[in-house]
């Protein structure tokens, strides 16, 4: 379910950003005689549309990861390093549950905007490991820092 919302908020993230910029490109070339009827050719529309949903459908597989962070001994002493440094990336705890469960939000409402409201990372040490969920991008690097940081305090 958390896959297909994620598909409906970059189909319609991508709409949006498509007709800004052909709003814009409508509006700087308004006085040549440029209409919207003929800035595409006839059935490109069903072209861009399936473009969209396509894209939109594929890309939470490749944006979205979970990774597992190498660390040895126990995690649970490093929880305060680890809560510290993802408030050093700008990162505060929304929820952290008894069960080992500790997510997280971004604090800037326009990164927060900018990846559609997605920006939940979940860090998961129930278990034997630590496992960290989230946008790509951000998980590659708070893997690492976490494992960088559970070996210096070792």
């Amino acid at each position: 379910m958390k896959y297909l919302i994620r598909s409906l908020k970059y189909l319609v993230y991508f709409f949006i950003v498509f007709v800004l910029l052909v709003g814009i490109i409508y509006m700087a070339t308004k006085s040549d005689g440029v209409t919207l009827d003929n800035m595409f050719k006839e059935g490109s529309w069903i072209k861009i549309t399936i473009l969209f949903i396509v894209i939109a459908a594929i890309y939470p597989y490749f944006g979205f990861k979970k990774m597992t962070a190498r660390v040895e001994g126990d995690f649970s002493k490093h929880i305060d390093s680890v809560i510290e440094m993802l408030k050093n990336f700008d990162y505060s705890v929304e929820n952290q549950d008894v069960n080992g469960i500790i997510t997280f939000r971004h604090n800037r409402k326009a990164a927060r905007l900018s990846r559609m409201m997605e920006d939940r990372i979940t860090v998961d040490y129930s278990g034997d490991t630590v496992t960290v969920e989230g946008l790509r991008r951000d998980i590659t690097r708070i893997v690492y820092a976490i494992e960088t940081a559970t070996r210096k305090e070792e």
